[in-house]
């Protein structure tokens, strides 16, 4: 079975361009008496990378196939229901009439389905992240959904605080924020904001300065050109950004930051980074941009010093 320039199987054992695909018969899961069952999650990881990279490309392919004409209906969580973020994808795709909210609590009671498919994730083992122009293309599709009223260039200048996380934690981030600002950047915290609001800050910003954070899954809302430096600790180098930026942005540069104590959990780590070393890389990257030779390059920044990731 094919959609658009994807192929995907319904063997145990077959995989496929962008995602493995499993067929089980009889199998339970606490979903309610359903004879046809379409799992657009399955693992407990739900922020907001996991829904916009995960659970979507698993919605996309559930329209894309039509599986809904075939008496399957997509699942997805109850602990979600209220997720803009889902609403919005559910919605632009039309698929609302085939939707189930599953309860995901605790108390849930194991039941009996005839036809259950689920795709392995992107969070599965030896994954490869990547970006696909397919998912590029719906969610520059959706952006202009969102955000119909952005025309022209990208025109903001932003800094993601994560001051109100506990995990990965930016120790010297007031000295940061203070820099952004001498630099013209604004700080803005995403807690609190709607996926609508987030999705127009993102899609109209030509420089994004952020740590390592799901919030930076909002990259797929673009329109370019733009730029994103993305800080993260020296034993946290985490790639799942830089895939989207290969595919919606002009350049991704990397920040290291140098751990305080690496025998604590990745979660619980605590970072500082190179003041001076960001200073000199802001400088560069805030000249103006209509003078600058943009080119489409992954790079990371480390003591003044820039180098080609391999």
């Amino acid at each position: 079975m094919t959609s658009g320039d994807r192929q995907f199987g319904w063997s145990t054992s077959g995989e496929n361009k962008h995602l493995p695909w499993h067929h089980l018969s009889n199998d339970e899961l606490r979903v309610g008496s359903l004879a046809n069952a379409f799992l657009a999650y399955n693992h407990n990881y739900r922020n907001t990378y996991h829904i916009l990279l995960e659970w979507s490309r698993a919605l996309i392919t559930f329209n894309d196939l039509s599986l809904w004409q075939l008496g399957y209906c997509a699942l997805l969580p109850a602990s979600h229901r209220e997720s803009l973020y889902l609403n919005a994808i559910i919605c632009y795709l039309g698929i609302d009439h085939a939707v189930r909210w599953i309860d995901d609590s605790k108390d849930a009671t194991w039941l009996n389905v005839q036809n259950f498919l689920y795709p392995k994730t992107l969070s599965s083992d030896n994954f490869d992240y990547t970006f696909p122009a397919f998912l590029a293309d719906f969610y520059g599709g959706l952006t202009e959904s969102l955000a119909p009223y952005l025309k022209g260039q990208p025109s903001r200048r932003i800094y993601i605080s994560r001051k109100d996380s506990k995990a990965r934690v930016l120790l010297n981030e007031p000295e940061v924020e203070s820099l952004m600002h001498d630099f013209g950047l604004e700080v803005i915290t995403l807690t609190g904001l709607s996926a609508t609001e987030m999705a127009r800050i993102f899609a109209d910003a030509q420089l994004i300065v952020s740590p390592h954070g799901a919030g930076l899954a909002n990259l797929v809302f673009h329109r370019t050109p733009r730029i994103v430096v993305e800080i993260m600790p020296e034993t946290y180098v985490n790639n799942c950004f830089r895939a989207i930026s290969e595919g919606v942005c002009d350049r991704h540069v990397t920040v290291i930051g140098e751990v305080m104590d690496t025998s604590v959990p990745q979660k619980s780590l605590s970072y500082v980074v190179d003041l001076q070393s960001l200073e000199s890389l802001m400088a560069s990257l805030t000249s103006p941009l209509e003078e600058q030779q943009l080119v489409r390059s992954l790079s990371y920044h480390r003591n003044g010093k820039e180098n080609q990731w391999v």
